[in-house]
């Protein structure tokens, strides 16, 4: 800059400064906080489920429960596709036997980890099996054959887990899918960044419940769609007040 003005060159200097924080929040988040970016992200029913069995069907290998249509799961691939990461607890992975790719599009998908602190899991799961490099996050009494094991328990709390999933794994941001519980832990927790979310117009008249939408949450800046339609299903993205930029 110095160069240029001595050239004769007009320079402006911090020309879009809050437009190109966010841009690069991830990055400067990570440079900051030494923990990964945060997106929560659900899909829920007209009537706030996003599960519309009763908690008897909800089985190991029962499979997963859909919301929205193909169309919203294309676009949430897509979603996926941003983050370093996508979180999911053991139950998830016990009864819905997720994928957690992104392949409705060509792109790389996130590396996996299973938050899973009483040692639910087996290590030969079949997600383990087909994902080598996920990340199982156990209790102390871990299974001595995982392959990419993060030690966490519960009452260490979850900054102490994003801290650890930055240091020792190098994730720069996380897109966390579900369950409800872990959904509620980080909304309860207040370890979040952004949240999108689905609305099916669909109802399911009862089942596992969703979790609220964050009150105090704000619309995406610099005007950035903050909501939108696809087909029948609405979504949502917003993002903590934190982050507002003047």
């Amino acid at each position: 800059m110095e160069r240029l003005s001595r050239a004769g060159i007009q320079v402006e200097a911090l020309c879009l400064a809050n437009e190109l924080a966010w841009q690069n929040r991830r990055f400067f988040w990570n440079s900051t906080q030494h923990r990964p970016w945060v997106v929560l992200k659900w899909a829920d029913s007209r009537d706030g489920f996003i599960d519309g069995r009763p908690e008897k069907h909800r089985t190991p290998g029962a499979g997963g429960f859909a919301i929205t249509s193909e169309a919203a799961r294309s676009l949430t691939h897509e979603w996926r596709a941003l983050e370093a990461g996508i979180v999911v607890g053991a139950g998830t992975v016990l009864i819905d036997e997720p994928q957690l790719n992104v392949r409705s599009i060509e792109a790389p998908s996130p590396r996996i980890v299973v938050l899973d602190p009483y040692n639910r899991i087996d290590s030969d799961n079949p997600l383990f099996k087909r994902n080598p490099d996920a990340i199982h996050v156990m209790g102390d009494a871990a299974h001595p054959s995982a392959a990419n094991p993060c030690r966490w328990e519960l009452d260490e709390g979850l900054d102490t887990l994003l801290e650890r999933l930055y240091s020792q794994f190098g994730l720069s941001s996380l897109l966390v899918e579900g369950g409800a519980t872990v959904l509620n832990d980080f909304l309860n927790q207040g370890v979040w960044n952004e949240v999108k979310r689905w609305k099916s117009p669909q109802s399911t008249g009862g089942g596992l419940p969703a979790p609220p939408w964050p009150e105090h949450a704000v619309n995406l800046p610099f005007n950035r769609s903050s909501s939108g339609q696809l087909g029948a299903d609405a979504w949502e993205n917003c993002v903590h007040p934190r982050h507002v930029f003047d």
